[in-house]
């Protein structure tokens, strides 16, 4: 739903650093060099620019200044370049699933055995109550993914409150070629589907497998009266009840056998953490997610020339463009109805514009409804008055059919009137390309500071003529917003030519729970310079992420939604990143040099282990060198969860070691206790404030026994894992209110009030942009010496 919703009443590896790859990060990647301009999704980079010579100057000015990372980017190139990229996993994991006779489970978003962490985030931890989960030829009988028709528009949303999503669907159906490229490859027989979605700035390919919640439980399940109903026939039952659309708890279509809304739902849920972090929120954004487009709102008061907006923009809907709709609920302190309609549609509920047309002098506006419901009683509501037998004539014209599933007409005057604001967003065609810089902005909390322009700057160079199409936005936080920090932030700024005083132009309208701000113009040739301001309001306690922790957060799911909170932040050129909290790709582990040692040890398995006798072992000494560089400057309170707390002291790098790697060939693995490894379940490794393992305590043995060949080594996180229990014995593992009680890491977040703010100018291919970004200085902060630091 729109910002904040009410429930209906009547029924309800990316494998190197930022965007140059077409998915999130999975570790901690280097910074950029000085001065080093990156390519993103396949584009060529220009060469670097000389090393100018050495002089001496002074900054008047307490900023600090930094490079850009993308240059000239097509969003379509890079699409192309994320489509191969998933549809290459879809063809392996079929192809692997084939070979072992297997259907494909996602166990990164298993709905049946890790239902929990799929449906609730860290606030919202019982909302959902489904019944089972099921695969779709379970589901349906001849189930098709998509038909195409006017009908697969036709979407009702399911219980979570995420009108706004369905909305979206609703209105890419208009335009054929954007659900061709949501969906870039599956194979229904294996169960598996490959999404792709559009995050802050690239490309993030989504796997799912055919597993779907549904609201309809098992037969077993049901009371006597209920199983009464169904003359206690189990096979009646499980054909009526359980089959079809109607048995889905999410989205799902009015078409039977059509799967493609409830599986684009579980797509965008699990690119979002789970199926709570998808309620509310905005058409637009939600559009912009899965076409790579921009968007902005437009107020309906505001339209200084509605003749004009209806030629320039309402027109070309579904064209290159796609628009929502909504008015915020009316407040019921004076006639006391609580939801009341405006002329029977619903507040706080995003609909979709389907097309715009003039007929005999008329303009109509055609409409859908998220709820499958045309709620409208106004003119032109199907039946009413204006239907006159000629212009029952026109409704094939409209597209329109009385009794169409959520759709309805309206003129376009009751069209501005009605709604309070418009969702706009402009699809890109291979014609435009996008550079852009990131920052991360940290404010101490509360935060007192001039409310003015100039927190951010930006200053671009133009190379030559073009439309130019500038957003000030702040990444997409949907996934973390549990752990985002105590305040929301709103954004404008003001567009000037460089040497100029004053602006050409301001930002499109925003509020707090706006993601981006935006500009169209065409430019000439030249420098512009843009300055942001940012608008911190505090929402939370300042130690909300202690209380959260004390009242118990889920912390396995919150070790994953911090790790994609600092994926998120990774993309700020300032941001330094902390190892803690990323996954390092299968592809970097296996090219390691780990994998290279493991291959010398067994080799000396084969010549030496025959001969080792219990008690015995055998070690083989490997010599590696890891370095890790990092080459960036900046405050140390610009990172959130900086090692250095937790007494690392190295300033959120790993040390530089030359170190040897030591593998223990040993006689055998020591025995079980109660299920465990000295008798109790090994805490996951990389958790903030967790303390560094110990050695195991000596195992019991028997008087007289041999001593267990047993070899303590450095922590290791790629340690192999305990042998199979023996199942021929019960295995009781310890309770887990026995286990020693992990350490609050209570400063992990409790200082952190930041937010990470990105520049993106789209111009035509001819004219991309080069973007440099700088930050205010905290107050009192003397300049850096020699000047402004680049990055």
């Amino acid at each position: 739903m729109s910002v904040v919703s009410s429930r209906r009443s009547r029924s309800r590896d990316r494998e190197h650093r930022h965007h140059q790859y077409t998915q999130y990060p999975h570790h901690p990647p280097p910074p950029p060099p000085p001065l080093h301009i990156r390519h993103v999704n396949g584009a060529a980079p220009p060469p670097p620019p000389p090393n100018p010579p050495e002089k001496s100057t002074k900054s008047t000015s307490n900023m600090i200044s930094y490079a850009q990372q993308q240059l000239g980017v097509s969003i379509t190139d890079g699409m192309k370049q994320a489509y191969d990229e998933c549809k290459a996993t879809v063809e392996r994991i079929a192809r692997q699933c084939r070979a072992k006779n297997r259907k494909f489970r996602d166990v990164e978003f298993d709905l049946e055995n890790d239902s929990n962490r799929c449906l609730h985030n860290l606030g919202d931890t019982n909302i959902f109550l489904t019944s089972d989960v099921r695969r779709v030829p379970e589901i349906f009988a001849n189930p098709v993914f998509y038909t195409g028709t006017p009908k697969s528009a036709e979407i009702v949303q399911g219980a979570v409150e995420d009108c706004y999503l369905v909305s979206a669907l609703s209105s890419m159906t208009s335009v054929e070629r954007l659900i061709q490229n949501l969906c870039v490859a599956r194979d229904e027989e294996v169960g598996v589907y490959g999404f792709l979605f559009y995050r802050d700035c690239y490309w993030v390919p989504i796997i799912i497998d055919d597993l779907l919640f549904t609201r309809v439980p098992k037969y077993e399940q049901l009371s006597t009266g209920e199983k009464e109903l169904y003359h206690f026939e189990k096979d009646k039952y499980n054909a009526t009840a359980r089959k079809g659309s109607d048995s889905l708890y999410f989205a799902r279509p009015t078409t039977d056998g059509e799967t493609w809304v409830p599986l684009v739902e579980k797509a965008y849920a699990k690119l979002h953490g789970d199926y709570a972090s998808v309620m509310y929120g905005r058409t637009c954004d939600a559009v912009e997610d899965m076409t790579g487009g921009v968007s902005n709102l437009i107020l309906s008061k505001d339209i200084l020339d509605p003749d004009q907006f209806w030629h320039t923009e309402l027109l070309k809907a579904n064209h290159d463009r796609l628009f929502g709709c909504w008015f915020k609920s009316l407040t019921s302190s004076r006639s006391g109805v609580k939801n009341a309609t405006v002329d029977g549609l619903v507040g706080n509920l995003s609909h979709s514009v389907v097309k715009a047309l003039e007929i005999r002098g008329k303009r109509f506006v055609v409409l859908r409804d998220p709820w499958g419901e045309a709620g409208w009683e106004g003119p032109w509501a199907d039946g009413s008055k204006e239907w006159s037998r000629e212009w029952l004539d026109a409704l094939p014209e409209l597209g329109h059919g009385f009794g169409s599933g959520g759709q309805f007409v309206m003129e376009y005057k009751d069209f501005l009137n009605i709604w309070q604001e418009i969702q706009r967003t402009i699809i890109f065609d291979d014609s435009w390309v996008m550079s852009s810089q990131w920052l991360h902005v940290s404010l101490p909390f509360p935060s007192v500071k001039a409310f003015s322009f100039g927190d951010i700057s930006f200053t671009f160079s133009l190379p030559a003529p073009s439309p130019v199409i500038i957003v000030l936005t702040k990444y997409d936080m949907r996934y973390f917003k549990d752990i985002q920090g105590p305040c929301i932030w709103n954004l404008d700024f003001i567009l000037a030519r460089a040497g100029e005083t004053e602006p050409l132009a301001e930002s499109s309208y925003s509020f707090f729970y706006t993601r981006g701000v935006s500009v169209e113009l065409e430019l000439e040739p030249g420098d512009y310079v843009v300055l942001a301001r940012l608008d911190a309001a505090p929402v939370r306690d300042k130690d909300y992420f202690k209380n959260g922790l004390s009242n118990g957060w889920d912390r396995r799911k919150l070790t994953r939604i911090m790790t994609e909170r600092a994926k998120g932040q990774s993309i700020a050129s300032n941001y330094k990143p902390n190892s803690q909290l990323f996954v390092t790709p299968t592809s970097t582990l296996l090219a390691g040099e780990q994998v290279k040692a493991d291959k010398t040890t067994i080799d000396a398995i084969k010549t030496y282990a025959g001969g080792v006798k219990p008690g015995e072992s055998v070690t083989v000494t490997t010599t590696t060198t890891t370095t890790t560089v990092v080459s960036k400057n900046g405050r140390q309170e610009d990172d959130p969860l900086n090692p250095s707390r937790n007494g690392n002291g190295n300033g959120g790098a790993a040390p530089r070691y030359h170190g040897q790697g030591i593998n223990n060939i040993s006689a055998g693995h020591p025995p079980l206790t109660n299920g465990f490894r000295n008798g109790r379940p090994e805490m996951e490794p990389g958790w903030a404030g967790m303390p560094p393992p110990s050695p195991p305590p000596p195992l019991p043995r028997s008087p007289g026994s041999p001593p267990y060949p047993y070899v303590t080594v450095p922590y290791d996180p790629l340690m192999m894992p305990p042998p199979p229990l023996d199942l021929g014995r019960p295995v009781t593992p310890p309770p887990l209110l026995n286990m020693p009680r992990m350490p609050l890491p209570s400063d992990v977040l409790e200082e952190d009030n930041s937010v990470v703010v990105g520049l993106k100018v789209y111009t035509k291919r001819t004219a991309p942009t080069v973007i440099t970004g700088r930050l205010k200085a905290p107050l009192g902060t003397p300049p850096p010496p020699g000047g402004p630091v680049v990055y």
